[in-house]
């Protein structure tokens, strides 16, 4: 299972991405830095590119060899940025928790694998926590009852 940002052609050097150096330069190409520092520290890497419904940040990838060569795949950015940027995996059933609370932040010191209800909790620490049963915006954001 090879995407085209895995290639390794003769002469590509490995990890080149048409038209980039590999992953973690298109990342950063496809990103700016926010104005004001995240409240995690540092600053984020909003996310430029394609975005998903819910809002989170994705990218295609071609697929280089096997029964789906020259597919393209659709994968969501800030996984993306851990496994470039630290050469870690995240595994299929966690999450990649945004320690700074921006969902189209692809900073690698701002995300960090984790579960569904580690996420759930940070969602609700920065205030960014959708239920269907509060509605929107989070209970934290709405005017308590006098």
């Amino acid at each position: 299972m090879k995407l085209s940002g895995e290639s390794s052609a003769p002469g590509s050097g490995s990890g080149r991405l048409r038209g980039y150096g590999d992953m973690r330069e298109r990342i950063v190409a496809n990103s700016v830095t926010s104005e004001a520092p995240a409240a995690c520290g540092g600053f984020c890497w909003l996310w430029m590119g394609a975005v998903d419904r819910s809002g989170y940040p994705t990218m295609g990838v071609r697929w280089k060899t096997g029964p789906r060569k020259g597919k393209v795949r659709t994968l969501r950015a800030h996984r993306e940025s851990v496994r470039a940027f630290t050469g870690r995996t995240v595994r299929k059933d966690y999450v990649v928790r945004h320690l700074c609370g921006c969902r189209w932040c692809v900073n690698p010191e701002h995300l960090q694998g984790g579960t569904q209800s580690q996420n759930v909790r940070d969602s609700i620490q920065h205030g960014t926590h959708w239920s269907p049963f509060y509605g929107k915006p989070s209970p934290r954001e709405s005017p308590s009852p006098a």
